[in-house]
């Protein structure tokens, strides 16, 4: 694939997203919640947290092999 077919994407961080970040982890924060998908993902979570149906962190490693 040349140079010139590469589809080039850009994201626009608006100038208040460096201002008011006070860490790197705020810029991705910000940046991850600007995914449709990952945003599902953690509304998901959430709903599943809400309704009890969670695992707790020894049934996770018993399932993991850990």
């Amino acid at each position: 694939m040349s140079a010139l077919s590469k589809k080039e994407e850009y994201v626009v961080i608006p100038l208040e997203v460096f201002v008011n970040a006070e860490t790197i982890d705020d810029i991705e924060d910000w940046l991850m919640l600007q995914n449709d998908e990952f945003l599902k993902g953690l509304v998901e979570a959430r709903r599943q947290h809400l309704a009890g149906e969670v695992s707790s962190l020894e049934e996770v490693k018993a399932k993991l092999g850990l």
